[in-house]
């Protein structure tokens, strides 16, 4: 069973292993920041309502562009999309590693912006691109192993990040290098801009192009709205929640539990590796249980889980 489901995966359209190497590389950035970037803030002395506002300002540029993105690029080839965000993901990093370094408010909050404009970039192209290199027989399959980037991603960050910091000192030359949240993020950054790398790669050449293209006037008629707001209402539901926890994960575990970056590094690796190969398994479990029990269920119990874990706070 196990080769089987390898097999499958192996067997997918290159263009689909490039697209997963190249959400790989600028996943492991994310992750990376969503891991300890919280608490280097906290250590340079921002507040929690300040922290709060500069991981909002990412989520509102994604949202300001993501709609008009997603109408734009119908029709249109993505490789240069990928491109983009391949450059901008790591350039906006070094900007807010530097900006939180100097404590220059105006270019965190700049490079916040657009740093979210640049994962944005490459999370609404991958599904057109996935859906337009596959066919109905592997499609569950690429799609699983999009969404299994950020798994496969935060387990090797964090193991990466603990890694560091447990070496600590980093000697090149006659320069040492201290691997505290500073030199942590820049590394990590600098093995991102890999990134670029998969996104020349991609061939888009045999892309023909038949799509209706239609004005922003004809939108109405161009989708069905009623299907698509009642298929993404859960996920509203479910985002709004992950948006209002995930970013603040760290800084609840640094507060009530004392843990530092790398212990929380590598207790987000342990789960990451439970959400990587179960992510590889949905295609097997749909097929077996529905979507219905794969994904509405499951889902409720990642609510109540998070439930629990609130309440250890009081408990």
């Amino acid at each position: 069973m196990l080769l089987n489901i390898l097999r499958s995966y192996k067997n997918l359209p290159r263009n689909i292993h490039l697209l997963f190497l190249l959400e790989f590389s600028l996943s492991l950035i994310h992750v990376a920041f969503i891991l300890i970037l919280n608490i280097y803030l906290r250590k340079q002395g921002f507040s929690d309502p300040e922290i709060a506002s500069f991981n909002s300002l990412r989520f509102v540029g994604a949202l300001a562009f993501a709609l008009p993105l997603g109408i734009y690029i119908r029709g249109k080839k993505l490789k240069p999309f990928f491109k983009v965000a391949s450059l901008m993901v790591p350039f906006t990093s070094a900007m807010i590693i530097e900006a939180i370094h100097f404590s220059i408010v105006p270019m965190i909050q700049l490079s916040f912006l657009l740093w979210g404009v640049g994962m944005m970039l490459m999370r609404v192209c991958s599904l057109p691109f996935i859906i337009r290199n596959t066919s109905t027989d592997n499609s569950t399959e690429a799609l699983s192993l999009s969404a299994a980037t950020w798994s496969l991603s935060t387990i090797f960050s964090g193991l990466l990040i603990s890694g560091l910091d447990w070496i600590s000192n980093l000697k090149i030359i006659d320069h040492i290098i201290t691997l505290n949240e500073y030199g942590i993020l820049w590394i990590i950054t600098l093995i991102g801009m890999c990134s670029y790398i998969f996104s020349k790669k991609i061939n888009e050449d045999s892309y023909q192009n038949d799509e209706i293209r239609n004005d922003i006037f004809s939108l109405h008629r161009t989708y069905d709205w009623k299907i698509i707001f009642k298929a993404i209402s859960p996920l509203i539901l479910i985002s709004i929640g992950a948006g209002l926890t995930i970013p603040f994960v760290n800084l609840f575990f640094n507060s009530v539990f004392g843990f530092t970056s790398s212990n929380f590094s590598i207790l987000s690796s342990f789960t990451a590796m439970l959400v990587f190969t179960f992510s590889l398994l949905v295609p097997t479990l749909r097929k077996k249980y529905g979507y219905w029990m794969t994904i509405v269920f499951v889902q409720s119990l990642a609510i109540i889980c998070l439930v629990i874990m609130s309440s250890t706070e009081i408990y």
